[in-house]
């Protein structure tokens, strides 16, 4: 992780945890997300910075995007819509 410390703008951490990590096909997925988004160069979307393992864990640094989360966006726009994301999504997950 000392790769990005010398970034000045927040970044965002993107981490797979042990479970999913112990997984080849969720790794190869994981990087090959890293191997598309990071040649990404357009105003709408995040810039992806760096990716590695650490401790085993596989990790994406990214740009770091302040804003609200989902779950407010989604309740704020349409709160019929959050209720039935709820039904689909498990509680938690939003």
């Amino acid at each position: 992780l000392d790769s990005c410390e010398d970034r000045k703008d927040k970044a965002a951490l993107k981490i797979m945890t042990p479970d999913m990590a112990a997984v080849r096909r969720n790794r190869q997925m994981f990087l090959h997300e890293w191997k598309i988004c990071r040649h990404f160069d357009y105003p709408f979307l995040l810039h992806y910075y760096s990716c590695g393992v650490h401790h085993g864990m596989p990790y994406i640094i990214m740009e770091y995007f302040d804003n609200r989360n989902l779950k407010s966006l989604i309740l704020e726009q349409n709160p019929l819509v959050a209720a039935h994301a709820e039904e689909i999504i498990p509680t938690g997950r939003l």
